[in-house]
């Protein structure tokens, strides 16, 4: 069942005959087609590392850097210190070490994924609890904007599908719309079922975003973020991780905006004949 391949060269010995030589090169040519696949694989595991050290110096030494220099203020003054600056010290190095966690999660799938380590453990998953867990572990950053999160999925939904992987594309496209939303504002998950897949968003009625850097946002070439409401850092890493997980469930993912009016972030699951 495998291909062949040959190699043919002609002569025209006279007038009236050609001489065919042909000769089997299966052996040399699937030895370079190899090559060729161990060249690209070579050359993407380049750029996997290149992308990772650049994420780790840029992105993970800035957040420790004010981990650092606020826990020396609290060191070296809390005695001249005022009870609200503490607190509020106290509450800067909270909120950099949770967005610090983050980051090391996405990094570390992120690098798992682009090496092939993760494995693919699809299971039937109530998605409306899967949602209420989200919006739990996110109520601290919602919170401290006055932003309402609301689980507009069906109870007793149930789905198809590898639930870390699920959980990483749906905290990380609701934390996306809670940081770049405003204060009192609200961010919306929902879901709809068809015949052949499930089709999940997460709204918003924040900032919104340009065509030109939805594009960036979803290209894996590119590693893309911008500040939040509230001056909220990212990577961009966060995206491309839920790009990579859809894919890893035959779905797509697609974006939706309108700059100050908001965005919704689509993806779809393909269903499994287990779900009927």
């Amino acid at each position: 069942d495998e291909p062949l391949f040959f190699e043919a060269r002609f002569v025209m010995s006279d007038y009236e005959r050609i001489l065919m030589i042909l000769r089997d090169i299966t052996i040399q040519k699937l030895a370079e087609l190899q090559i060729q696949k161990f060249t690209q694989e070579l050359k993407h595991h380049n750029e996997t590392k290149d992308k990772f050290f650049s994420i780790i110096s840029h992105d993970l030494k800035s957040p420790i850097n004010g981990l650092l220099g606020y826990a020396e203020i609290l060191a070296t003054e809390i005695d001249t210190l005022e009870k609200e600056e503490i607190k509020q010290y106290a509450g800067n190095i909270a909120e950099i070490s949770k967005s610090t966690n983050t980051l090391l999660n996405n990094i570390l799938d992120w690098s798992r994924v682009q090496t092939g380590r993760i494995s693919f453990q699809p299971g039937i998953i109530d998605l409306s609890t899967s949602v209420k867990r989200i919006i739990n572990l996110l109520n601290a950053s919602a919170s401290n904007k006055n932003i309402s999160v609301i689980n507009l999925v069906e109870p007793e939904t149930q789905i198809y599908a590898d639930e870390n992987m699920l959980h990483s594309i749906l905290i990380n496209l609701a934390g996306n719309a809670i940081k770049f939303t405003h204060n009192d504002g609200t961010v919306k998950i929902a879901s709809e079922e068809s015949d052949n897949y499930y089709h999940l968003s997460v709204c918003d009625d924040g900032i919104g975003i340009s065509k030109e850097d939805i594009n960036k946002l979803l290209d894996s070439s590119v590693i893309y973020s911008t500040n939040g409401t509230a001056k909220e850092k990212g990577t961009g890493l966060g995206l491309l991780l839920c790009k990579e997980f859809v894919e890893k469930h035959s779905g797509k993912i697609w974006i939706e905006s309108e700059i100050g009016v908001g965005t919704v972030f689509h993806f779809t699951i393909a269903k499994d004949t287990r779900t009927e």
